[in-house]
């Protein structure tokens, strides 16, 4: 299958229904801007503890699952599968290196409880979650910027951002300047990071 959005939308019709085939072609499709995404949350995390890989596995088990019990009613397309998972993958690097942080001062208990009440996001947090992007991407007026800034939330640098869409690092400059200047005018900020 090539991975255009007629397919995306037969793969996630084939995720409600538990498909294993569509499942292993979204892990394959997005696999490496997930695991891109956790390296770069955990960036100066001891290697021990926090790893990429461990991330993403644990944050795909928690896309399938949610998507089982139809906690993302805003899944319709490939901006939405990967707004979704790299939420998902950034709060399980988040929390590992936070985790890593607390049982160094020796607050192992403490990490325990906050497994247990933080848990998955709940399907209103998701729901927000994907409302808020979609109003944000909305905003902005042209696919382009649309495919910039959700590379820039994956993690990608401007080099990069240029290759995949085929223009110059200053005009992804230019237009990360606008996305910035757009979102803050609607009272929210892309990171600089």
């Amino acid at each position: 299958m090539s991975p255009n959005s007629h397919s995306i939308t037969r793969w996630l019709d084939g995720l409600r229904l538990g498909d294993v085939q569509a499942s292993r072609l979204v892990w394959e499709r997005f696999l490496e801007r997930m695991l891109h995404a956790a390296r770069r949350r955990l960036a100066g995390a001891s290697r021990r503890v926090a790893d990429e890989e461990d991330v993403v596995v644990v944050a795909f088990e928690r896309f399938l699952h949610g998507v089982r019990e139809g906690r993302f009613p805003r899944l319709a397309d490939r901006d939405d599968l990967w707004a979704i998972l790299f939420t998902l993958t950034d709060r399980v690097a988040l929390r590992q290196v936070r985790d890593q942080t607390r049982l160094k001062r020796g607050g192992e208990v403490a990490v325990l409880l906050d497994e247990v009440v933080a848990g998955a996001p709940t399907p209103l947090e998701e729901a927000a979650m994907q409302e808020n992007m979609a109003r944000l991407l909305a905003a902005l007026r042209d696919d382009e910027l649309r495919r910039i800034a959700l590379a820039r939330m994956e993690g990608c640098s401007n080099a990069e951002i240029a290759g995949r869409i085929d223009r110059t690092e200053v005009t992804v400059e230019r237009r990360l300047r606008l996305i910035r200047e757009t979102w803050r005018s609607m009272g929210e900020g892309l990171s600089d990071s």
